[in-house]
């Protein structure tokens, strides 16, 4: 099974798999050629995950790259591409596969209610599929799940259900204010936790925080929304 690490850019490190988000730092990963591109590796070493997700799951989740090209991310430049692939296929190929990795041993730690929901029988495995292998096609809902939960979940799974925000594609890039961004990421580190923490005085954190981190966070949100315009004028 692949190694599972955190992921830091920049650092010499090889990584197998990494949970990211855009929320997180994935948009400034993809930029700086962290990530490589999924398009070919995909259909190449895990067929089975293309066939179990739908075409617009992957078409809204492109991201442009230092290519200038939009193109499918997900794993870190390293020499791991097909090992990881591989493993994410072969969970892909089944729901015995996936059942395995997302919640245990059956009759050990979890069993089976119905086809689409399940109950634990143990506190040994506490499966995080949403960070691991989350697959809309094979996964299973808690067992005290009504009818009526299930059908809210489905509206979910169901493509037609979203409208497309018009910022879908769009990928920030942050190489023009990179020094703005360590400027923030130095305030963040040295007062927002400590002011979510109750280490410090919410009112003296916060004046700090922003004497520091205020024309740093306006010069990221300008270069943001200038990107943002053009984006939006193609």
């Amino acid at each position: 099974m692949p190694e599972r690490r955190a992921h830091r850019p920049g650092r010499d490190q090889k990584y197998s798999l990494v949970y990211d988000a855009s929320w997180s730092s994935m948009n400034t990963s993809i930029t700086g050629g962290y990530y490589a591109p999924l398009d070919e590796l995909i259909r190449e070493y895990a067929p089975n995950l293309v066939q179990t997700k739908t075409k617009e799951i992957f078409s809204i989740n492109r991201a442009k790259g230092p290519d200038g090209e939009y193109h499918l991310y997900g794993i870190p430049l390293g020499d791991y591409h097909g090992r990881t692939l591989q493993f994410l296929n072969w969970v892909a190929e089944s729901q015995e596969h996936f059942d395995l990795c997302a919640y245990g041993i059956q009759g050990v730690t979890w069993e089976p209610v119905g086809d689409k929901q399940f109950k634990v029988n143990s506190d040994l495995w506490t499966g995080e599929t949403w960070t691991w292998v989350r697959n809309a096609a094979y996964e299973r809902y808690d067992s005290n799940f009504t009818e009526t939960d299930l059908a809210h979940i489905d509206r979910f799974h169901d493509p037609d259900f979203f409208n497309a925000s018009v910022l879908s594609g769009f990928s920030f890039n942050s190489e023009p204010v990179s020094n703005e961004v360590s400027q923030y990421n130095v305030a963040l580190q040295k007062y927002w936790f400590a002011i979510q923490n109750g280490a410090v005085d919410p009112e003296e954190g916060m004046a700090l925080f922003r004497e520091e981190a205020y024309d740093a966070v306006s010069a990221i949100c300008a270069e943001m929304q200038s990107q943002i315009d053009a984006y939006l004028s193609l």
